[in-house]
Parts: C-alpha cells; sequence; structure tokens
C-alpha cells in the first residue's frame, strides 16, 4: 500500500476528483480527513470509505477563513495524529468573460483570484503547521497556467500564481522535509466538462456531437481523462514513489499540452 498508517488532508471533496482521490487515498491505507463545505456530500464519501473498509473523518471548511482552516487542522490532528499528506482539490472556475466584457471593479475576477491563491494559501499555511517530517501537500493545478487560453485571465493567471508558490514554498519547507508540487490538470470528464462543452457548442454554432469531436481532436490519447487517472497522479505525488520530488509542476493531460 502507497500511503500505509498516513494521514492525509483532502481539501476540497466534491462529487469528482475530490472523492476520487478520497477513495483511492484510503484504498492506499490512509486515514482520510474529507474537507469540504457540504455535510451531506461529506457524510456520504465517509461512508464509502468506511464500506470499502478505510477510515475517514468530514470536516466543514471555509477555505477563505484562516480561523476555519486552523480549526481543520487541529481537527485532522486530533482524530488521527500529525498530518502527513495535503492534497488541495477545491478551486474557483473561471467566468468565461473577456477583458472588455469585465465590470470596472473586476468583481467577479478579484473573487477567483482571492480563492485560488489566497484560500489554497490559508489551508496549506494551517495543514503545513501540523505536518510530520517527510509529508507531501499536492495542489491540483491547471495545464492553463502555461497554455494560454482566451477568456480565462484570472483563473490562468491565479494557477501560474500558484506555480510560483510551489517553487516559492518548496524552498520554505525544504529544510523541515516537506515537499509541496503541483499536479496541472487538463480537462476533466465530468459535469463540468460536459456544461463547458454545450456553453462551446452554442458559441462556435455546432451540435454538441460535433464539438465533443473536436474537443477529443486535440488529446492524442483519444480522450478526457476521469477524475480517478487525475487521483492516481496525486497519490503518486503523496507517496514516497515522488519522495525526491518537490517544487514541481507535472501535467497530466491526456497529451493535450504537452510541456
Amino acid at each position: 500500500m502507497l500511503l500505509r498508517n498516513k494521514v492525509v488532508v483532502v481539501a476540497g471533496v466534491g462529487d469528482g476528483v475530490g472523492r476520487s482521490l478520497s477513495l483511492r487515498a484510503a484504498a492506499e491505507g490512509a486515514r482520510v480527513v474529507l474537507v469540504g463545505r457540504t455535510s451531506a456530500r461529506l457524510q456520504a464519501i465517509a461512508a464509502e470509505v468506511a464500506t470499502a473498509g478505510g477510515e475517514a473523518k468530514p470536516v466543514i471548511c471555509d477555505m477563505t477563513s484562516p480561523a476555519d482552516c486552523r480549526d481543520l487542522a487541529d481537527q485532522a490532528v486530533a482524530a488521527f495524529g500529525p498530518i502527513d499528506g495535503l492534497a488541495i482539490v477545491a478551486y474557483a472556475p473561471p467566468d468565461q468573460r473577456s477583458l472588455a466584457e469585465c465590470d470596472d471593479e473586476f468583481t467577479e475576477w478579484r473573487r477567483i483570484v482571492d480563492f485560488n491563491i489566497f484560500a489554497t494559501l490559508n489551508v496549506i499555511k494551517a495543514v503545513s503547521a501540523k505536518m510530520s517530517s517527510g509529508g507531501s501537500i499536492a495542489i491540483v493545478n491547471s495545464m492553463t497556467s502555461d497554455l494560454p487560453w482566451a477568456r480565462l485571465g484570472p483563473y490562468s493567471a491565479s494557477k501560474a500564481a500558484l506555480a510560483s508558490f510551489v517553487r516559492t514554498l518548496a524552498l520554505e519547507f525544504g529544510p523541515r522535509r516537506i515537499r509541496i508540487n503541483g499536479m496541472h490538470a487538463g480537462g476533466i470528464a465530468n459535469a463540468a466538462a460536459e456544461a463547458y462543452l454545450h456553453v462551446l457548442a452554442e458559441r462556435e454554432g455546432r451540435t454538441v456531437e460535433e464539438q465533443r469531436a473536436i474537443n477529443v481532436s486535440t488529446y492524442p490519447l483519444g480522450y478526457l481523462p476521469p477524475p480517478r487517472q487525475y487521483a492516481d497522479a496525486l497519490i503518486y505525488l503523496l507517496s514516497d514513489l515522488s519522495a525526491a520530488m518537490t517544487g514541481q509542476g507535472m501535467h497530466v493531460n491526456g497529451g493535450h499540452f504537452m510541456h
């Protein structure tokens, strides 16, 4: 088992990558702290983990609140002991507006940037303070940090900033033997991707199936990876298989973007 007896915090547990990672981490022997804002969802995933023979503790947390994040770390340690791994899956999605279409106060753009950078840092700051030597932090980043994409300005800029923070924090955490890396995801075969497919089809005047074929044609492997395959990449970053890696951005996207 790759995570035997380790304590892993998964921040931003939803029905996609967060759920897949939580189940996968538990299957690899970790005791998992499930972090999110929807109690019913967390309880349901904790029940799935328990049914499969694992241990999970749900914790409600608003990542924009430093106090909530400190409480999260305290609850994790109280439940399972010192933290070995942290995966941050949560993000604020893009709003699809161009610069010309944005309001003068950049209201929505500021919200995206604030969450993707500072909420992420809130969790890292609180959890890393309770982390064991040899711990690992894995952030779900995006290929758009390197791949320009119209109408994704604040989203891609915030993700590029996170990539820079990963390198800086690798230097800061290195003396404690704590690693930090980013997993730069491409398109994920989930409900959000399906909804965006419909938006693109309407914008380009195509049928949904025509747009789907065009999208898939840009992936050398011929498909959008599902949540489980992104979770597998995060397991690698959390485990000792990546013991010599820190400060890195690992692109996982079916070949859509090659770095």
